[in-house]
């Protein structure tokens, strides 16, 4: 098992997948593309309306940070994650913050509230060893995952969440930004391609899989 940023778990990949995620990695101008010629990945499910029970599912954010907005791209997730907090704040489902460093902290609108948990991740280990043992004891066994950035704190996090500990990931696609189109596809493909069995056809809520979803597709219930 390899470890990303953070003391995120990076997986241990497919040699297809592995040879896709490396290829959109590269530039444009790279001379492997240029001999290879554009680019392509496989063609990507649409999101699709999931319905989760409030009493057993958390939303879950992480990375977002304020110093970043409104200027840079990753902002773009300011008002979908705003529209998820309203959906679940109102439904009475938990909601957590994790963040690599306590100085990285979403803006006010997007901020926690102060009944809510904010978990700083640990630079080595298992990083989400923590969050999985308030999620085991609140009952939680579905995470609408949310954040900053879209190949590493969701890709990373949601396999280390599915594959060690077992949960049902919700990734709202506009909950999230990738780097550029190319790692946002191969990105989303991996997603759902990122255990033995997978969810391929992204059909709502399969267990231990992730599905990918839209913010104004997801409904807490």
């Amino acid at each position: 098992m390899l470890r990303g940023p953070c003391g995120a778990i990076v997986p241990r990949l497919p040699a297809a997948i592995a040879l896709l995620l490396t290829a959109a990695l590269l530039t444009p101008s790279s001379s492997t593309m240029a001999q290879s010629g554009p680019l392509t990945v496989p063609p990507i499910p649409d999101p699709v309306p999931v319905t989760v029970d409030r009493s057993i599912t958390a939303l879950v954010i992480g990375d977002v940070d304020a110093a970043a907005c409104p200027d840079l791209p990753a902002c773009a997730v300011t008002q979908p994650i705003a529209t998820l907090l309203a959906k679940a704040r109102a439904a009475g489902t938990l909601v957590v913050f994790t963040t690599f460093s306590a100085s990285r902290m979403p803006p006010t609108e997007n901020g926690p509230q102060p009944d809510e948990t904010v978990l700083i991740r640990p630079s080595r280990g298992p990083a989400h060893r923590d969050l999985d043992e308030m999620l085991q004891a609140g009952n939680v066994g579905t995470i609408v995952l949310v954040g900053n950035s879209l190949q590493q704190f969701i890709l990373y996090g949601s396999y280390e969440l599915a594959t060690r500990y077992g949960y049902t990931i919700v990734v709202p696609v506009d909950g999230t930004v990738g780097a550029d189109p190319y790692v946002t596809a191969a990105s989303y493909y991996q997603l759902l391609h990122q255990t033995s069995q997978g969810n391929p056809d992204n059909t709502p809520l399969q267990p231990g899989q992730v599905t990918l979803s839209r913010s104004d597709l997801v409904t807490f219930q």
